[in-house]
């Protein structure tokens, strides 16, 4: 990657509640932390550890897309069963 702006790290998944996250790069000090959308999130749960791709906005800000996932931290989950439009999906239960 040549641009600037667009770079790859390793880091681990934050989910919020309200469905959104965060990407915590590792190994940086302080701690860098970029937005991860919704969707980008589906296949993810909190504390997987994923290589992203990171790209920085025009006001700073960064955002994490692509996530790949390299090693799973959990075995197992806890929650609650939700139907939603017909389908039917686990709110995880956090810790």
């Amino acid at each position: 990657m040549t641009d600037p702006t667009v770079r790859q790290a390793r880091g681990t998944v934050t989910v919020h509640p309200r469905g959104f996250g965060f990407f915590t790069e590792e190994n940086t000090a302080p701690p860098l932390s970029s937005f991860v959308i919704p969707p980008e999130l589906n296949a993810f749960l909190a504390d997987d550890v994923v290589e992203a791709v990171i790209t920085v906005g025009d006001d700073g800000r960064t955002n994490a897309s692509n996530l790949k996932l390299l090693e799973r931290t959990r075995t197992e989950l806890f929650g609650t069963v939700v139907v939603h439009r017909g389908a039917a999906f686990l709110k995880v239960a956090r810790e």
